[in-house]
């Protein structure tokens, strides 16, 4: 069941969601931590996520991230069973789930004094309401508060461009 526990825990899932995916009682699932990870168990979720620094670069991963600050959604238009319409936009939650992530895992998830830009009226940026270009504006913006290497995301790009 350990095996399973920590299997679940490198999928994603949360500690307690793991614990009863792999077959532990509900109290068991609750104190996850102090119940399931003996040091055994720890040292193996360690050497794990040990191989996963060494197998996922670092390029890949700023990679990923960039393309998650570009989520897009797309809506579809239909009548009479027909496609009439289709439109891409922004896709903001999924956006705000990548910045939020990202912060989290640079530490950067604390409260700051940096100022956020603001409307010319001083209040806070309605995201829906922005062009292309001020939201490309607001994303260098967010990238460099949030210290992403623009110039390593680039070179990933031109790199995926000649393969």
């Amino acid at each position: 069941m350990r095996k399973e526990y920590v299997k679940s825990l490198m999928s994603g899932m949360t500690k307690k969601d793991a614990a009863t995916a792999a077959g532990f009682s509900p109290s068991m699932a609750r104190n996850a931590a102090n119940k399931i990870e003996t040091p055994k168990v720890r040292d193996e979720i360690e050497s794990l996520q040990k191989t996963l620094l060494v197998e996922i670069p670092t390029q890949l991963l700023v990679q990923k991230f960039r393309e998650g600050l570009d989520a897009t959604t797309v809506k579809i238009g239909r009548k009479d069973g027909k496609f009439t319409d289709e439109r891409t936009s922004p896709d903001y939650r999924v956006r705000l789930r990548y910045i939020e992530k990202i912060a989290s895992m640079s530490g950067r998830d604390q409260p700051q004094t940096v100022a956020a830009p603001t409307n010319n009226i001083g209040g806070p940026i309605d995201l829906k309401a922005l062009t292309k270009e001020e939201l490309r504006e607001y994303r260098e913006w967010l990238e460099r508060e949030l210290g992403i290497n623009q110039k390593a995301t680039d070179a990933t790009r031109s790199d995926e461009a000649r393969s």
